[in-house]
């Protein structure tokens, strides 16, 4: 089913807060929130953004993805009480959080290792992916996208990700007839690229809000630099803890539950 939702990370408890994150969950060998969860209060419900199947048409599209993600979450009829944007995810979520602060919504902001989602974002994702692919039935250099680079300079990020959506796809094909994996498999693979590159564009296209009327946190890893995104409030918290593992640290965790907490209890 080709549509925008949340993914139910965590049910909640009832009467309990609506925590959002916006994240492309399972895409990265390293803690997610899935761990993250396991901190916050556990009677609040955490959601996870999910993208549409297909590589979106432009910034109105995209746009239209993120008012979405904002009218479902107000539908459910729970308090929002903070967004967490992780990552690229960091414009979307405070632009969201500027807008369920419009709802008269108690929202807080956290943004975790903030940054863009650049052209240079999307070949790194597509070129691993596709070594994956490569290392698991040897593929030649020329045919994994590590020859002359899958994209001329200067594309945009639209019609970049949908070369490398189409790509993909091509070499996924090959290696499922290669290794007689079977093609709903493949297909599989196929989808939740072309879902990650729609995540990066419509993450990619969203700009921050000039002036934001909510609490804002930043929190860092050790080699996170800060000039990789423009600074959002006045609070900056750096754990000294390689970037894998943050959202698993028990320092972030109580540093968030705190936060998230905050906004609970100031919403009653």
């Amino acid at each position: 089913m080709d549509t925008v939702m949340w993914y139910p990370l965590r049910p909640g408890g009832d009467g309990g807060d609506l925590v959002l994150a916006v994240d492309f969950g399972g895409a990265r060998e390293e803690a997610g929130f899935e761990d993250l969860a396991a901190w916050l209060p556990s009677d609040c419900a955490v959601w996870v953004t999910q993208p549409p199947d297909h590589v979106v048409d432009g910034p109105a599209e995209a746009a239209r993805h993120i008012d979405t993600w904002r009218d479902l979450a107000l539908s459910a009829g729970a308090r929002i009480s903070a967004v967490i944007g992780y990552c690229s995810g960091a414009a979307t979520a405070a632009h969201l959080a500027r807008e369920f602060a419009a709802h008269r919504q108690p929202v807080g902001l956290v943004l975790v290792d903030p940054a863009w989602a650049t052209r240079e974002l999307l070949v790194d994702v597509y070129r691993s992916s596709v070594e994956a692919l490569g290392r698991a039935c040897d593929l030649p250099p020329e045919r994994d996208g590590r020859g002359d680079g899958p994209a001329p300079d200067g594309a945009g990020l639209v019609h970049l990700a949908r070369q490398l959506a189409d790509r993909y796809a091509g070499v996924a094909g090959d290696v499922g007839r290669e290794l007689d994996i079977e093609d709903d498999l493949v297909e599989d693979l196929v989808v939740r690229m072309r879902r990650y590159l729609s995540y990066l564009v419509v993450t990619g296209l969203a700009r921050p809000p000039a002036q934001l009327p909510v609490p804002a946190l930043t929190v860092m890893s050790a080699a996170h630099p800060e000039e990789s995104f423009p600074q959002v409030g006045d609070r900056r918290v750096r754990f000294d803890v390689a970037r894998a593992d943050l959202l698993a640290d028990p320092r972030v965790g109580q540093l968030l539950t705190e936060f998230v907490a905050g906004r609970a209890t100031s919403s009653r």
